[in-house]
């Protein structure tokens, strides 16, 4: 059976949009805060007090610097994390709008 070229364009295309539309539709929904890591603007991690879990998921700490961070509690300040050379300064520039270091 042979098909007109332009019905087969107009497939493609239209798949094409089909396909970028929900592609679209879930990037809007990535937008909401992760269950996991629940981080809303006005909340800040206590890094004295956070669970592992909470701490594994801040952006590019996971389990292995979750366990270190836990290891050395108490911190005065969430500077310390560089400073005592628990995580790289890369990563602390990534999360540190979204910790804090209480004193209890």
């Amino acid at each position: 059976m042979k098909h007109c070229p332009a019905v087969i364009v107009l497939t493609i295309a239209l798949t094409f949009t089909a396909c970028h539309r929900q592609s679209v539709n879930a990037n809007k929904n990535d937008d909401r805060p992760n269950k996991n890591t629940s981080h809303d603007a006005g909340h800040q991690l206590d890094l004295n007090s956070a669970t592992k879990a909470e701490l594994a998921g801040l952006p590019g700490i996971g389990d292995v610097y979750a366990d270190r961070i836990i290891a050395h509690r108490p911190f005065h300040d969430k500077g310390e994390l560089v400073r005592k050379k628990i995580i790289p300064e890369s990563t602390y520039e990534h999360i540190s709008d979204r910790i804090i270091a209480r004193q209890n």
